[in-house]
């Protein structure tokens, strides 16, 4: 009889839990119990493959990563509303490539200072700002790794750099390769290594920075053709 009854408490307090998402409330199959159950669900059973959830909020507070990293032990029993917002995935796309037109001129911009100081002697200097030049060209390749991934199937003018004619006829460029940056960010390694810094300031200056500044001219083409399928989705 105790058993009976705890189970139907239990029931009620799940019932109480309301999930809603974009602002609709989803109705659950009874197997769902936990927050991971949930996600899992909702990407793979209610999303299209044009949008991704974005925000998830417990009672009002946002998911953290420890959070989703924990989501297989928290019951969905123990909130009163589960709310979930989506986004397209073109949209984030285009957030993307929209941030990288400030950051790509500013990788240009420290390649240059970083061999100015390496050509003067000013090692320490030249090599600290390459290191953050990296990292930032790390964060664009990534993105564009991101991208490529996400719309290879159905956008193959992501797929290699060529020329292609937008719908206003005018051409554009796609992503350039990364492997021949991989190249040559090891050829650099090899440079620093040997301590070699009149090798790598010819590298950045000759192959590296030429490399940038054509993201930089391939970006706006690419940005347009993101925003103008964006706003027909």
């Amino acid at each position: 009889m105790a058993a009976t009854l705890e189970r139907k408490t239990q029931t009620a307090k799940a019932a109480a839990a309301k999930v809603l998402l974009d602002h609709k409330e989803l109705r659950l199959p009874d197997n769902i119990k936990t927050v991971q159950d949930l996600l899992i669900h909702v990407q793979a059973a209610v999303l299209t493959g044009d949008r991704v959830l974005q925000t998830i909020l417990l009672d009002g507070e946002k998911l953290s990563e420890k959070g989703e990293r924990d989501a297989h032990t928290m019951l969905l029993s123990d909130y009163r509303q589960v709310e979930m917002e989506t986004r397209k995935v073109l949209d984030l796309a285009v957030d993307g490539l929209t941030d990288a037109q400030d950051v790509v001129p500013a990788i240009a911009a420290d390649l240059r200072e970083s061999v100015k100081l390496l050509r003067v002697g000013d090692i320490e200097g030249g090599v600290e700002m390459l290191h953050e030049s990296v990292q930032m060209m790390d964060w664009y390749i990534e993105l564009v790794h991101a991208i490529e991934a996400v719309f290879h199937a159905n956008k193959p003018w992501l797929r290699q750099k060529h020329a292609e004619h937008t719908m206003d006829g005018e051409e554009f460029m796609t992503f350039q390769s990364k492997t021949s940056l991989m190249e040559k960010f090891n050829e650099l390694e090899q440079y620093q290594e040997a301590q070699d810094y009149t090798g790598v300031a010819d590298l950045m200056e000759y192959d590296i920075l030429p490399m940038v500044e054509e993201w930089g001219q391939e970006l706006p083409g690419i940005l347009a053709k993101m925003k103008a399928e964006s706003a027909e989705a």
